[in-house]
């Protein structure tokens, strides 16, 4: 039942192994003396006394059989002295391994004492755990026998193991470390999940390694200064390495025993604290710069009284931070507002409201330092701060935003009255051609539709059930440009007039296209027109194209706009091909062009007198020339502006 040696005295088992243990020590040269001789029987009654009064378990085992058992060891196992004396140990044990580790520690043939910790069995199956030491009375002759003392630890292993079992499952880091080599002695596994590293990566490693380097010294001075001399160390911060290279801050909490080496120590990780007081810090650094440098008045205000105040609100009301600082609100408002309100009373209300619970949104007159008035718009709310709840305001001068309205709404009528002016129909169509807007001409056009706004644009103008097929609102929307129809009137099945439409893209800031403007014109009287003055041309060419002579007109470039069958066949051209060209280029010699243009340009200018006839040569197609008589006159407008010549030729000379 041997454990791990230590020297002890030999203590025996009863007082008849007294004799027998003076005896082995003179086999061993051991000599007591008269006096040791002399005080034998006192001694042995001594040892007596201790083996049966002792707290500790006694026992003396010859090849591993109990030969003597003290009370307390019977009571420590639960069985009597019988029930014990000439039994194997092994009916102690809870398994042979155990019985098996004791026995060689127990029978090695040195003259040390050995202590183990085993687990014995009560006789009520309970499990105890034990401090066996135990020492040979004859160091050369185990069969003299082993004296061995058991002290029951099961409380102090219970503890241990709560111990540990706090240690290991705390949330918190927890250490020992060597304060003279800067060492870890022991941690928890709380440090692998804070740090990555294992316990035994960080058993007897130095952690000075893995601080950061900017925490180093400081980290030595508190270990020298604090530390070393005893001092416990609350709430001190540094960063550790993790093992992927990050940092993580430690709040830290030692506890030194400078008289063993060490410190007994707890951390936590606080990166996340630190870095959201470090955000904290920042946002604050932002609000106070955004305080300071904002575009409006900001201000806290307690018990009616201004507290702090940013620059713009020097600005605004044109005073210094102690003419405002402890003054209120009214002190910078007229006597009443605009709309006859006690100011006094109105601000008052105001800010008790905010105070109740509900943020505030006002319009208010103030008044700068020299009187002057001027419109603010104002925001309260409560701010809780250190301290109790104090009042936010923003004031921002809408001086000019007035003025700026105002202006717009200026713009906004004349506008509209040039919207509504205009003597055409004007249409706002949204992307699903449904009519936003029209103007006073189209309600004018379109009095049976009324309202014309909320409803689809084809089936107010065309009376449609379907987007007309030649919609040129429809193209606009899909291309982003312009497109323009003339489209019938009132419908297609019923064509009583006609409408020229232009549709152009509506846009917003972003060049989005987020509708279409339509732009109405009637131009019912200009197709009635074109199409009687096409009647009379086709007449006109008619009676051209039988002449017997050429009729040629050029239009103010002189280009050629008519000619007849007679001037076609004289040329050589059909009269796709000569329509549009170039008379002087094409039809009159290099020779001449200097001079039948002179002859053009008099007509253009109204001397037809000096211009009425005149024989010029001609260029036909094989580029032969032939001499024509030509009779001229002018073609006018409607206003009776010249715009072109009419001239009509005779003879066919060959040059």
């Amino acid at each position: 039942m041997d454990g791990r040696q230590s020297s002890t005295d030999r203590i025996p088992a009863r007082a008849d192994d007294l004799t027998a243990s003076a005896a082995s020590d003179q086999r061993h040269g051991q000599q007591a003396g008269p006096r040791r001789a002399s005080q034998a029987p006192r001694t042995e009654a001594c040892l007596w006394g201790i083996y049966r009064s002792t707290t500790i378990g006694i026992g003396l085992v010859t090849n591993r059989i109990m030969q003597d058992v003290n009370d307390r060891l019977c009571e420590m196992v639960g069985y009597s002295l019988e029930e014990l004396l000439g039994k194997d140990a092994r009916m102690l044990y809870l398994n042979d391994d155990d019985y098996d580790h004791v026995g060689r520690h127990a029978y090695r043939p040195v003259a040390e004492c050995g202590t183990v910790e085993v687990r014995w069995r009560r006789k009520d199956g309970h499990i105890i755990n034990v401090l066996l030491t135990s020492t040979p009375l004859d160091p050369d002759d185990l069969s003299e026998g082993v004296l061995f003392t058991v002290l029951d630890i099961t409380a102090r292993k219970a503890a241990e193991e709560e111990l540990q079992s706090l240690f290991d499952l705390s949330l918190d880091m927890v250490c020992i470390a060597d304060i003279h080599t800067a060492t870890f002695v022991k941690v928890n596994p709380a440090f692998e999940r804070t740090l990555g590293y294992t316990q035994e990566e960080l058993r007897n490693r130095s952690f000075l390694d893995l601080i950061h380097p900017d925490d180093v010294a400081q980290t030595r001075a508190v270990i020298e200064e604090k530390l070393r001399n005893g001092q416990m160390v609350i709430n001190f911060e540094n960063r550790y390495r993790h093992k992927d290279g990050s940092y993580r801050w430690l709040s830290w909490m030692s506890h030194p025993k400078p008289e063993q080496g060490v410190t007994y120590a707890v951390a936590r990780d606080v990166t996340e604290q630190k870095q959201r007081d470090i955000a904290l810090q920042a946002s604050e650094q932002r609000y106070r710069t955004l305080f300071e440098n904002a575009n409006d008045s900001i201000f806290l205000v307690r018990d009616g009284e201004f507290l702090d105040c940013n620059s713009k609100t020097l600005d605004m009301y044109g005073c210094t931070r102690e003419q405002i600082l402890g003054h209120g609100p009214a002190d910078f408002s007229p006597a009443r507002q605009p709309d006859g309100s006690a100011s006094t009373a109105a601000a008052a209300a105001r800010m008790q409201a905010t105070l109740d619970g509900t943020p505030q949104r006002f319009e208010w007159q103030h008044t700068r330092a020299d009187g002057t008035p001027f419109d603010a718009e104002v925001s309260l709310n409560v701010l809780p701060l250190p301290g109790g709840q104090y009042l936010q305001g923003i004031v921002r001068d809408v001086t000019e935003r007035r003025k700026a309205e105002a202006a717009i709404r200026d713009n906004e009528r004349f506008l509209g009255d040039v919207f509504n002016g205009i003597q055409n129909g004007i249409s706002v169509l949204d992307l699903d051609l449904t009519i936003v807007r029209v103007n006073r001409w189209m309600e004018w056009r379109y009095p049976e539709a009324q309202p014309l706004i909320g409803k689809k644009c084809y089936e107010v103008y065309q009376h449609r059930k379907d987007v007309c097929p030649w919609c040129p609102a429809i193209r606009a929307l899909e291309t982003g440009q312009a497109h323009s129809a003339v489209v019938p009137y009132p419908s297609a099945d019923d064509p009583t007039g006609w409408i020229d439409l232009s549709a152009f893209p509506l846009r917003d800031a972003a060049e989005r296209t987020v509708g279409v403007i339509e732009h109405v014109k009637d131009i019912t009287e200009r197709v009635r027109a074109e199409k009687q003055l096409r009647r009379e041309r086709d007449r006109s060419q008619a009676y051209l194209d039988v002449a017997g002579v050429m009729f040629v007109a050029l239009d103010s470039s002189g280009r050629v706009s008519l000619v007849n069958r007679k001037g076609c066949e004289i040329l050589g051209y059909d009269e796709r091909e000569i329509l549009g060209m170039d008379w002087f280029a094409n039809f009159v010699p290099e020779r001449m062009r200097q001079d039948v243009w002179a002859i053009f340009d008099k007509l253009l200018r109204g001397q037809t007198s000096l211009a009425e006839y005149a024989e010029t040569p001609v260029i036909v197609r094989d580029r032969s020339e032939r001499i024509v008589a030509w009779h001229n006159t002018v073609l006018t407008d409607e206003a009776g502006k010249i715009v072109g010549t009419l001239s009509s030729g005779e003879g066919e000379f060959t040059w």
